[in-house]
């Protein structure tokens, strides 16, 4: 979208990562007032994101920027090795990096493929995880690959059943949620998950999944982790005969084990599936304006201090108003106001409530 910073993130002058997103914010700033598209608006919002990492404290460096293949198989031998004492008779999958899937499924560019006993039998493809070397990222795929390992359990039973529904929330829980957080951390699962499953206008699939979490939360807030990890052990069978209690409010016929619940995927549950607020979500120009919105300011104040033209302020917040109800506006100022609170969040806790699309 933009050229020169295109330029900037790949010339050989700017290794140092810190220095790279004090760059790149710089040339997005560059912008003169009025503003008047979500392009510019855009740039301004992207600018002050990179400007707070470029300022941060911690020292990134070029290994947080990037990721090897062998990063993958070690954190494969530390997931299947902590299964294994959790219970989990289960041996390291095959794991390979292609370009391209194998066929018959090449034509997709899923990041990750997982085929069990059943492709093998039909395609001759072995069975194992597949990660695509165009979709490898830093941090992601290290979640990503700990979801696909937890498919590779139940599919060992029933592998002719399609591995979707709630199975793809067991895998979210006890893959992206559980076992990657021991890798890489509570906070950057927290991140990766909020990005991923509550980002706007995500896909029908993703919404699907975020579904089906919630109905393994339910599930592991009634029978704890050990609940979770004895169903996906008996297959996708149960898991379906599970599903289908959960889907016609029999809750109670479920007959699993019971177990216990570590304090870190509760707290990471609780937030994520129950507590997070995904909808405040707008579009740049809009999100630009609310950093200038607080109870008691009129239009023409807050117009000025964004350099956005009063007209279209006014036009803005009166939309943004009537659907969120952010703010109540009285007239030709704000009345009543909770931008500011969710702005604190976002300041001091860390947590992006107001959020702007990047379409």
């Amino acid at each position: 979208m933009y050229p020169n910073c295109l330029q900037l993130l790949y010339s050989d002058d700017n290794s140092n990562p810190l220095k790279l997103f004090l760059n790149l914010a710089k040339e997005l700033s560059e912008i003169q007032p009025p503003i008047k598209t979500d392009d510019q608006a855009l740039r301004l919002l992207i600018s002050e994101d990179l400007n707070q990492i470029g300022n941060c404290q911690k020292t990134l460096t070029d290994d947080s920027l990037s990721i090897s293949p062998e990063t993958l198989y070690s954190d494969l031998d530390d997931y299947t090795t902590h299964l294994h004492s959790l219970g989990i008779n289960i041996n390291k999958p095959h794991f390979e990096v292609v370009e391209s899937f194998p066929p018959p499924f090449e034509k997709f560019v899923w990041s990750a493929f997982c085929p069990d006993e059943e492709d093998e039998r039909r395609y001759g493809i072995k069975r194992g995880i597949y990660f695509r070397s165009k979709s490898i990222k830093p941090l992601y795929s290290r979640v990503l690959l700990a979801h696909e390992l937890i498919h590779t359990i139940p599919g060992k039973r029933n592998p002719e059943i399609l591995a979707m529904g709630l199975e793809e929330g067991l895998a979210e829980l006890l893959g992206s949620l559980y076992l990657a957080s021991r890798n890489v951390g509570s906070d950057v699962v927290r991140n990766i998950f909020i990005y991923s499953r509550h980002g706007n206008d995500i896909s029908t699939l993703w919404k699907l999944y975020l579904d089906h979490s919630r109905q393994a939360a339910l599930l592991y807030y009634k029978f704890g982790l050990e609940g979770l990890l004895e169903l996906i052990k008996q297959g996708r069978k149960a898991i379906h005969d599970v599903e289908s209690d959960i889907l016609t409010g029999k809750i109670n016929k479920i007959n699993i084990p019971k177990g216990s619940h570590p304090e870190y995927l509760t707290k990471l549950v609780d937030h994520l599936l129950l507590a997070y607020l995904p909808n405040y979500t707008l579009k740049p120009l809009e999100a630009y304006l609310l950093k200038y919105v607080d109870e008691g300011k009129n239009v023409s104040d807050i117009s000025k201090l964004a350099g956005v033209p009063e007209d279209l302020a006014n036009k803005i917040l009166s939309d943004v108003s009537g659907k969120t109800v952010l703010f109540v506006m009285d007239k030709d100022h704000i009345a009543y106001s909770n931008v500011n609170f969710y702005r604190q969040l976002a300041e001091h806790e860390r947590i992006p409530i107001l959020r702007y699309r990047i379409d």
